[in-house]
This record gives C-alpha cells, structure tokens and sequence, in this order.
C-alpha cells in the first residue's frame, strides 16, 4: 500500500527532492496529498535544470561517439551514458505537469477512502522483496553520480566525463579552474538521479506491487463475502481498480515504461560485457559501480518484470474467484452483467503489455547478445 508499506522510503525520497531545491512537487501531511509547489523560482529552477541536463547529455554523447578514445575507454563511456539516459524521460517535465502527482494521488486516496477497512493488511512476499529492492535502489542512484565523480579524480580521461574532452586530461592540475568540472557534474548527477527516479521507483516499480496488494484484498473479501452486496462491492471495488489501472497506463506508457524496457536491459548487455571483458582496464574504485549496476539491471529485468506481469494473473485469478462465488440465483443478476464490464488488468507498452513470459524473453535476450559480444571480441585476438 502506499500510505503504508511504502510510505517511509515515499518521504526519504521527497526529503532528498526537496533537499535539491529544483523539484517542483511536494506532499502536505496535513491532506495526505502530493501537490505542485506554486513558487515561480522553483518552477523556473526546474526548467533551467531541464535545459542543462539536455546540454550535458548532448556534449558526453558527442565526445564520446566523435572522440579519438580507444574502443574499451568507449564501452566503458557507453555505460555511464545509458545509465544516465534511464531516469532522464522521467525527469524531463518542462511544462510542469501534474499527471503523475495525480495518478499518484488516486492511488492514495482509493486507498484511505475505499480500501481503509484494508490497509492494515499485511506484507506479502512480493511486498517485502520490493521494500529491500527500493533500499538498494536509492542507495544506487546516491552511488552512480559519486562513482563517477571518484573516477574522474582517479582517471580525468575516462569518457563520457567533461574532462575527458580536453587533449592534455592527463595534466590536468586540481588546484585551478578544472576541479569545477567534476563537482558540476556530480551536482548536474545528483539532480538527475534523485530527481529522475521518484517516478520510475513510486510510479512504475511501487505501482505493480501496490495493485497486486488491492487483488490480495478483493481475495480476502470474496472469501468472506455471503450476500449479494458484499460480492456487488467486490465487483465495484475491482471497477474502480481498473480505472486506476488505465490513469496509470496513460501516464507510463508516455515515458517511463519505454525507457524502463529498452534501455534498462541495453545497460545490462554493456555491463555485463564490460565486467567480464574490461575488469582489469577500470581503475578502482570506478569499477565497482559496474557490477552494481549489472545487479539492479538484473533485478529490474526479471524481478520487477515478473511483478508486473502478475498484476495481469492476479487481476485474472479475482474474475474467476468472482465468478465462482456467485450463487447460481445471482448468474443473471445485476452483479453477472457488471462483472462483464470489468476487463483484464495489466502494464501495457506500446500496443503489448507485459505477461509471464515478458521477463524471461528479456533475459534471454540480454545473455545472448553479451555472449555475441564476448564471441566477437574473441575472435577478434
């Protein structure tokens, strides 16, 4: 649930946004709401930040495809890319809109007004897993942007990094104008990682596990369900979950899901080739960011995939209990010609949505390019 299995990590995420002062949004403990600050130099931060992100993204991506670098300096390069172009989509909002605020909204207030006989309802496994995924999570979106500011002081050529672009990198002397560069980008990584993520963490990853939670409850009360107007509120219970469902996917599938499901098992191939092929040529203590990034591609690829996938079985499995707890009376009722309306709920991208097999397609997918790269490099020598 959001206002209670995840609303601590919630609040410790919003505190670091607010601690960054360019993030437009906020939440009042006094409504339970999020809400858009209404300060026009916040708002104006925001765009600033926006159009220095976009201009710093652009030049790493230009030196590092136009620079004279080696092939191995570039993979390595093409890792800090990738996992900087994931949280970007999300945090790109030049207009300030607030379709995310309110699906997230919608969510909280299903939950305190129709589902607040539920809320103390336990943790499941899934549940449980996410909570420690979202711990590591954060912590890695603090380790990304400090990795690769230790890296730049340990190899000031290491690519994509501003230094890199300067011919005498090597020279560079830490005590004049240079040393500017890598705490420019450590703050431009900070904002973009804390910033960029609420929404890929509490839109995309919390969401699946929440509606699985709201299936849990629905299960829990068709059990107990003996009249006909505790399984109709079942039925209007479940309706109401499925117009979350739609606000949900209507916002995702805008940014966060595209990116999440390309880019995200792109950063494992190149991790996982360079952890493999490249783990002597990284000096330490860059390198291990790698392989913390190969773990949190892994887990977001199958495990988070897999979760969401199970918002399409759990919501599958309520229909059917549904079905079989109506009473052979109550099968040309009211209750039967609702039931029809109420539809399969899953996470849709493009014109697909994401099923049982979505996870292991991906991982497959992932392993076999690495071991065509691997091949190569091989056959290469």
């Amino acid at each position: 649930m959001y206002t209670t299995q995840f609303f601590p990590l919630f609040k410790r995420h919003l505190f670091l946004c607010r601690y960054m002062k360019t993030f437009p949004y906020d939440f009042n403990a006094n409504t339970g709401r999020l809400f858009k600050v209404t300060d026009p130099k916040l708002g104006k931060r925001h765009k600033r930040l926006c159009i220095i992100i976009f201009l710093y993204m652009t030049t790493i991506l230009l030196s590092l495809t136009l620079g004279n670098t080696s092939v191995p300096m570039k993979m390595i390069g093409f890792v800090f890319i990738l996992t900087y172009c994931v949280p970007a989509p999300s945090q790109w909002n030049y207009k300030l809109e607030i379709t995310s605020i309110q699906v997230l909204n919608s969510f909280m207030d299903f939950e305190t007004k129709v589902l607040k006989d539920l809320r103390k309802m336990g943790m499941s496994l899934t549940a449980r897993a996410m909570v420690f995924f979202m711990q590591v999570a954060q912590f890695s979106m603090i380790a990304v942007p400090v990795s690769g500011f230790a890296l730049t002081v340990v190899q000031p050529c290491t690519p994509p990094f501003l230094l890199s672009i300067f011919q005498n990198c090597e020279k560079i002397s830490w005590f004049g104008p240079a040393a500017v560069l890598p705490l420019f980008e450590l703050g431009i990584g900070l904002q973009l990682f804390v910033t960029g993520t609420v929404w890929i963490y509490f839109g995309l990853f919390v969401s699946v596990v929440t509606l699985q939670n709201y299936f849990r409850a629905l299960d829990s009360q068709i059990l107990a369900s003996v009249t006909s107007e505790e399984i109709k509120s079942v039925v209007q219970k479940y309706r109401a979950i499925q117009i979350l469902e739609k606000y949900l996917n209507e916002w995702l599938k805008q940014a966060i899901v595209p990116s999440v499901i390309i880019l995200v098992p792109t950063l494992q191939i190149v991790s996982q080739y360079v952890c493999i092929e490249m783990h002597n040529e990284i000096a330490m203590p860059g390198f291990l960011i790698v392989p913390l990034l190969v773990g949190d591609a892994i887990v977001v690829n199958l495990v988070v995939f897999t979760l969401a996938s199970y918002v399409w079985t759990s919501s599958t499995r309520v229909i059917i209990n549904i079905k079989r707890s109506l009473r052979e009376e109550l099968r040309r009722s009211a209750i039967k010609k609702d039931l029809r309306a109420c539809s399969i709920l899953k996470i849709k991208f493009g014109s697909n949505f994401i099923d049982r097999g979505t996870p292991l397609v991906i991982q497959n997918f992932c392993l076999s390019q690495t071991m065509q790269l691997l091949l190569i490099k091989s056959a290469a020598r």
